[in-house]
């Protein structure tokens, strides 16, 4: 290979260097550089580089002088995003369960490249097993695309459902039916990636699992069902729904104690209105009330009722009535 033939590309190679060799706490001597240079088989004198880093100053690149004695040394400093961040988002996909170990790695090793090489070696040893709880669906990314692309064209789309067997393998629903919906968004719940979109046959919306869906296509015909979604705040909406879980939307009244104002809060968010009344809290809120619901107030105990409506009350007395018969 002819020396020096990828002179025209110095500029590139040096910005290529910094970023992988040099952070606010590692700097790199002239000598560093054109060592580094060398071996992309670039040739460059001394005089030149500092003018080359001018060019990249004068470009908008953070690169910062320092002096070492009597000679200068250099560091890429401002990057597109910082360490806290890349190790703050490699966190969130370790703990999304709907990215399959696979593409788990791929994104790290993605998110890796954005440190130095020196940042990169202290990231790895801040990553831990993520194996476990993890997805098998490795087609998620092109079901994400596929109804993110079905929603942009107003498309219905088409698609295969799985669920799991006693055997612990995932087989399709209903033996193979294929299911027909109108998209309209993607909601993350309860560290769970689902569609929300408009069943037509049953005029309801519902929710489906994208790792659980298969042979996504985006149909021919054009979405239904917009004017359910005109009257539902799709913000609001994985508020009102437990585990994703459908059920009949109600006005429910509950009374806390206030140890439960955070879980309350947590719940449905800081807009609700809370009144208190003695050492007691009230707040109203509009839920699915779904088994879900029913039992995450279980879950709380006695530090909580469910005060209206009636109908909700009576349904969770039966559902607690239930279980005492079967644990009885």
């Amino acid at each position: 290979m002819e020396k020096g033939r990828y002179q025209k590309l110095k500029l590139l190679y040096l910005l290529e260097i910094l970023r992988d060799y040099s952070d606010e706490n590692t700097y790199l001597s002239v000598k560093e550089l054109t060592t580094l240079l060398l071996k992309k088989e670039i040739i460059v004198e001394r005089k030149t580089l500092y003018k080359d880093i001018e060019l990249l100053q004068d470009y908008g690149f953070n690169i910062v002088v320092e002096k070492n004695g009597r000679e200068n040394i250099y560091a890429l400093v401002e990057r597109e995003f910082e360490l806290a961040e890349v190790k703050m988002l490699i966190d969130v996909i370790q703990a999304s369960k709907f990215l399959t170990v696979k593409k788990s790695r791929d994104l790290i090793l993605k998110l890796k490249k954005l440190a130095s090489k020196k940042q990169a070696q202290k990231i790895q040893r801040q990553v831990y097993s993520f194996e476990e709880n993890k997805y098998i669906n490795e087609n998620i990314y092109y079901n994400v695309d596929a109804i993110h692309n079905a929603i942009a064209e107003n498309k219905q789309i088409d698609f295969n459902y799985w669920q799991w067997n006693y055997k612990k393998q995932m087989i399709d629903r209903k033996n193979g039916e294929v299911y027909n919906v109108s998209p309209f968004a993607l909601v993350w719940n309860d560290e769970n990636y689902y569609m929300v979109a408009f069943d037509a046959k049953t005029e309801l919306i519902k929710n489906y699992r994208v790792d659980k869906m298969r042979n996504v296509v985006i149909a021919e015909d054009d979405r239904v069902g917009h004017e359910k979604f005109q009257k539902e705040d799709i913000s609001s909406y994985s508020k009102k729904i437990f585990g994703m879980y459908g059920g009949t939307l109600e006005k429910v009244t509950l009374e806390f104690k206030e140890s439960l104002i955070g879980a309350i809060v947590d719940r449905f968010g800081k807009d609700i209105i809370i009144h208190k009344k003695d050492d007691i809290y009230q707040t109203s809120v509009e839920v699915m009330c779904s088994g879900h619901f029913l039992g995450w107030i279980f879950s709380l105990g006695n530090d909580i009722e469910i005060l209206a409506p009636q109908n909700v009350r009576d349904l969770y007395v039966e559902k607690v009535e239930v279980l005492l018969k079967k644990y009885r």
